[in-house]
């Protein structure tokens, strides 16, 4: 293991003994991570007496990892934020291999930059501390995008089965990181119906992607698609593009930006990278060439098309597409 890499992780180690033994955070906020913290309890109980849980609305990736690292750790609420805070390293890890990839330039400039701008971005800082699925599905979604630029590079079948392993645990923690994959998968299919020597593989990606999706289906036999019955993708219109203010069956909800505004506000909120409009400007001007820009741009643009559609706005959701 690197040097830096090593670095990063006692990071983590500090921050998380900082915020939760001395400033006494537990990272359970608000109705959403004490489901979290409630279904991973359940889960923990079916592999420990055998006692399937009931469902629960959200993707089963998050409490089930939970579940698991409580053989170790029985503390949940503990369990779920260290997945939150190296979900948040590993992802800044693998962001490192990713703009070396695409840009070849030095590793310390990258290390600074990812420490100040990703790391202590104050959205993910704060989310990485969190009882929240966010961090584990933004760190599947980063690792998915590695593996997907380096076999449309070399063509390497091993990256093809990383890829797809997790683009699917991405899904299947958040059923959103779908939209956000998407144009890395369509590509992805291109690249592989061309490379007619990768089809003896199918067969194993079938398998692979039947074992990652089996938790889902058999937690969530009753009614494995439930989702996509959610009120907001029922909801989902290009007219709320312009609105600010919606009322739902959650209530009533009035906010200061529009909905196509709120979807790339990551790209320019303080709360997010302050800079991050500047940096695309800059790049567009100085014609800064990327490799597969146009697939990654895409994605960014494809996930704020659909959180511009859904009549609500939580900056949580901008979490998925900040790394972008």
């Amino acid at each position: 293991m690197k040097k830096t890499n090593l670095y990063y992780y006692l990071i983590g180690v500090l921050l998380l003994i900082f915020i939760r033994f001395v400033l006494k955070i537990d990272g359970l906020y608000g109705q959403d991570s004490y489901e979290y913290q409630r279904y991973t309890d359940a889960l923990s109980a079916f592999f420990n007496q055998g006692i399937k849980p009931d469902d629960y609305f959200w993707p089963v990736y998050y409490p089930l990892i939970g579940s698991i690292l409580k053989i170790i750790i029985p503390k949940t609420s503990l369990v779920l934020q260290l997945i939150s805070i190296f979900s948040l390293v590993i992802a800044l890890i693998y962001l490192k291999k990713i703009l070396l990839f695409l840009y070849q330039i030095s590793h310390k400039i990258i290390d600074w930059y990812l420490v100040l701008f990703f790391l202590f971005s104050p959205a993910l800082f704060r989310m990485g501390f969190l009882c929240m699925s966010d961090m584990l599905a933004l760190l599947f979604i980063v690792v998915s995008i590695y593996n997907y630029l380096i076999y449309f590079d070399n063509k390497s079948t091993s990256h093809l089965y990383f890829s797809i392993l997790f683009t699917l645990l991405a899904l299947l923690t958040r059923y959103a990181s779908a939209v956000l994959l998407f144009p890395f998968i369509l590509y992805t299919s291109l690249v592989f119906l061309k490379a007619k020597k990768h089809y003896k593989h199918l067969v194993g990606l079938t398998i692979l992607s039947i074992l990652i999706i089996t938790p889902h289906y058999y937690l969530k036999s009753k009614n494995p698609i439930a989702f996509l019955k959610h009120d907001w993708l029922q909801d989902w219109s290009f007219t709320n593009f312009f609105k600010t203010s919606f009322i739902t069956v959650d209530g009533s909800s009035f906010n200061f930006f529009p909905n196509i505004i709120y979807a790339i506000s990551n790209s320019f909120h303080p709360r997010f990278l302050f800079i991050g409009a500047l940096l695309i400007i800059i790049a567009i001007i100085t014609k800064i060439k990327i490799k597969y820009f146009w697939i990654v741009l895409s994605s960014y643009v494809a996930y704020s098309l659909f959180l511009a559609g859904i009549p609500f706005q939580n900056n949580r959701f901008l979490i998925l597409s900040f790394p972008f």
